[in-house]
Parts: structure tokens; sequence; C-alpha cells
């Protein structure tokens, strides 16, 4: 019955469905099994839902991933820009405890167990914590007023991050009109410059649906992206990317960092597949993927077209067997 609730949320038709999932399992087969599966979450393992809070993953989808990770790899992290707790990743998955690795906040915060937890502690105090805070508290009065009262319900609201906040100025229906919009980002641009008038702070962007205050790294002021999450995680936990096989999978922009990092440690051993109908960003990922060589790459129109690949994958006889350590000792 799954299946046929996987089959017909594709967004083109039953037969392209059949077809990508061909590719994405052809993908999967051909690496047999992975040391480790760094994927994003929302977007890339479930469709966007018009508020975080309802964000809350399917039990199938739960079920899907447990059994990937269960018999098709040894280490599995989900690295995503959602906070860790407060209504973050942790509040909505369902997948069973032991067999994910969660990072939050572009993997500034980690959860690997309920004993183990790390986050970046450089970020803690200081000058840029104070800033980033202080525009936390402008904004929050900002949508207190009447005019941008109704941003607070717009798709996950005003979150505060681990390192930086995310403001949504549109929701997945666009409900919000373009005047709208860009009133808000004004008025939140005149915030940033008010608090950080040499903007050697903060960072102000905006993707698709929301706008993003990013706290600048202390070396080069430069944004902490999941490249940077992965590699703490890889210290902490002491993760060798160059053993076996690498399997990555996001749907934007912000997941290519991620992406990256794995093609520097292991280029031969890298597997992609992306979640996207956006032309810039297959050209994209493939010619990053060419720069190392590295042709192993799939593209699917919808999350679930992903977890059908993922569920196939893992009903057939697997060549290489491994024990799989549910947690490691964090440094």
């Amino acid at each position: 019955m799954f299946t046929l609730t996987l089959i017909s949320s594709h967004p083109i038709s039953i037969d392209t469905y059949k077809k990508e999932v061909e590719n994405a399992v052809e993908l999967l087969y051909s690496a047999d099994h992975f040391h480790y599966f760094f994927t994003d979450r929302d977007g890339t393992l479930k469709s966007y839902s018009c508020s975080y809070p309802s964000s809350i993953q399917p039990a199938y989808s739960g079920v899907i991933q447990a059994q990937f990770a269960r018999r098709c790899a040894q280490t599995c992290v989900i690295l995503t820009t959602a906070p860790l707790m407060h209504i973050g990743v942790l509040d909505v998955s369902t997948i069973p405890n032991g067999y994910y690795y969660f990072g939050a906040s572009a993997g500034r915060e980690w959860f690997i167990d309920s004993g183990h937890n790390f986050k970046d502690e450089s970020i803690m105090k200081g000058e840029k914590a104070d800033v980033l805070a202080s525009a936390y508290t402008r904004i929050s009065h900002l949508l207190e007023e009447s005019e941008f009262r109704p941003f607070t319900w717009v798709g996950s609201g005003l979150q505060k991050h681990y390192g930086h906040l995310t403001i949504a100025y549109q929701d997945v229906y666009r409900s919000i009109t373009e005047t709208q919009g860009k009133r808000l980002f004004e008025e939140v641009e005149k915030i940033i410059k008010d608090v950080d008038p040499q903007g050697t702070r903060l960072q102000l962007a905006s993707t698709e649906f929301d706008i993003k205050v990013y706290m600048k790294t202390e070396t080069d002021g430069r944004v902490f992206d999941k490249g940077d999450g992965l590699r703490m995680l890889c210290e902490k936990m002491h993760c060798d990317l160059t053993e076996g096989n690498v399997l990555v999978c996001g749907d934007s922009s912000t997941d290519i960092p991620m992406l990256k990092e794995c093609l520097i440690r292991n280029p031969k051993g890298v597997y992609t597949i992306w979640v996207t109908v956006n032309d810039q960003l297959k050209k994209e990922v493939r010619a990053l993927c060419a720069s190392f060589d590295n042709s192993n790459v799939a593209f699917v129109s919808c999350p679930e077209v992903l977890l059908g690949a993922m569920a196939q994958a893992t009903i057939r006889e697997i060549t290489i067997t491994r024990t799989r350590k549910l947690s490691r000792n964090v440094v």
C-alpha cells in the first residue's frame, strides 16, 4: 500500500517514477554497500511542509530509512540546517533510535545518541553571539507588529538555530505576495545593518522561501556550511571517509559543500542522488563530480522516488557484510 502512496506523489507520471527509481536503484546496486551515508532531510527524504512543526516524518519513511541503515550502510547521518531541538529535527523524526547520527544547524550541533552530543563551542560566547542574539530580539519585535505578524505563521516562522537565524517569507503554496515578502526583507536588512554596521559579524542571505542571517566564522569571516559540519563530525567521531563507498543525498545548493567534502576525501568512492528538477543545480552537481573524475550521479524528481529506491535496495543479497556500530566514542 505504501508503494502506491509513493507513486501517487510523483509530480510527472507513474512511468517517470518507475524510470527514476530504476536509475537510482542501479546506482545503489553498483556500490553494493556504503561505509557512510550522508543526507539532507527536508526536500530530500521528505517533501517540504507548510511549516516545520507539521513536518513530521511519515512512519513508512522512518521504517525505510532504518532498514536501509541496517542493510545497506554502516554509518548513517542526517545533516540539516534545521535546529536540533525545540521544534527541531529530533522532534519531527520517526526513525528508531540508534540508526542515524543527527547534525543540525548545518552541522554546528550534533546528536549521536542519548549519551553523546557535541557542538561548535567557538560561537557560544563573544561579540558575534551577542550581535546574533540582538538581531533575533529585534526581529522578534518586528514580527509583533500588525503588518508583519502573519509571517509568524508562514513556513517555519522565525527559527533560532545554533549560529544563524531563519525567517520564512514565503511558503510552498505561494500565499505571500512579492510586495509583502520584499517589505519584510527590507526591514530585516535594516536591523542587520543597525546591529552590525561594519558587516563583520553577520551575513544576510535569502532563498526561495527564507531569509537567513548567518554568523560569520572567526577565522576567515565566511559562513559555516555543511562541509564544515561534516569535517567537525569526522574529527570528533574519527570517521575515515577514505574507507569504502560514500552515499550523499541532497536537494539544494546548501548541500553542495557536503558533497564536495566527501569528494575531496574519497573522489572515486562517492555516489550521489539528488532530489531536484532544477537544471542549474543538476549542472552544478555534475560539474562538481566531473572535476573529481566521478560520474556516480543520479537525479530524481521528488523524495518519494528516493525512498522507493532505498526500499528496493534493502530487499536483495548484499555482497559485503559488516557489523554496524551504533555509536563511537566522542573526543
